[in-house]
């Protein structure tokens, strides 16, 4: 493979794993390009990545601030990157430290809004019927955990190979089975003749109920106390991951349905 070919896919995907920690794409490029050229000038890393000279000590001033590159004092001045590896440790450790701080502050906040909410004059209606259609596996993911930590009485799922992988890798399986720790009925179709090895029910109090059945491959979905329905559209992807998309429902009409058609395997 030549180096050109191998740089550029490269590339993209480092760029995909640093605008997750939340650098913009051209920080990400700019990151990107002083970690396989070792340093550059303003002017080598405007040939290089195709971004204005004038743009360019922006950004920058940002990656010096947020502490991913350093510069010399010569002229013209010389900037540096951290090495992949300690450049993502350093984003992760940024954002969960922002993270914590706003989960500190959430119940403050919320007591805040709540009595702005309660000093406000609402028209009462019902609740509507609802969706949601969900891009992206980690938001796809967030929205999964608040389903079943609201759950009361019972999940319903059918999942197939790939699904059930991924919903072991991101923890979710662990959070169904503490459902079923507190006797909140946990029920799981799928065609994956090898599932019980993800859920590997002997080392749990609680069992989840395991079904083994033929069923559509593209059938993917989550109910949690006949209130709240979630379906996968498509199959995720590592490289993909962003791409994923989800529909979500509280519509009692819609749950019912699925909820017969879950019942036919």
């Amino acid at each position: 493979m030549e180096l050109a070919t191998r740089i550029a896919e490269t590339e993209k995907a480092v760029l995909e794993e640093l605008t997750r920690l939340d650098l913009s794409l051209n920080e990400a490029k700019i990151l990107f390009n002083l970690m396989i050229r070792k340093n550059s000038t303003v002017t080598e890393l405007a040939s290089a990545t195709g971004i204005a000279r004038t743009e360019m000590y922006r950004y920058l001033e940002s990656l010096l601030a947020k502490g991913m590159v350093h510069t010399t004092f010569d002229r013209p001045q010389r900037y540096y990157a951290l090495p992949y590896k300690e450049a993502i440790d350093h984003l992760v450790q940024t954002k969960m430290s922002a993270l914590r701080s706003i989960s500190e502050k959430k119940n403050d906040v919320h007591r805040i809004v709540d009595s702005i909410v309660d000093s406000m004059v609402h028209q009462e209606q019902a609740e509507n019927d609802a969706y949601q259609v969900i891009i992206g596996e980690d938001a796809m993911i967030a929205k999964l955990t608040r389903m079943i930590a609201k759950t009361e009485k019972e999940v319903s799922m059918i999942m197939h190979h790939d699904e059930l992988v991924m919903l072991y890798r991101e923890g979710t399986l662990s959070d169904l089975y503490k459902l079923a720790s507190r006797d909140i009925s946990v029920r799981i179709k799928t065609s994956f003749p090898r599932a019980s090895e993800l859920l590997d029910p002997a080392k749990k109090k609680k069992a989840i109920r395991l079904d083994i059945v033929d069923a559509p491959q593209s059938l993917n979905c989550m109910i949690c106390d006949d209130k709240e329905m979630i379906i996968l559209l498509n199959k995720t992807s590592m490289t993909k991951r962003q791409e994923t998309k989800t529909f979500y429902t509280n519509s009692r009409f819609m749950i019912s349905a699925f909820k017969v058609v879950l019942d036919k395997f």
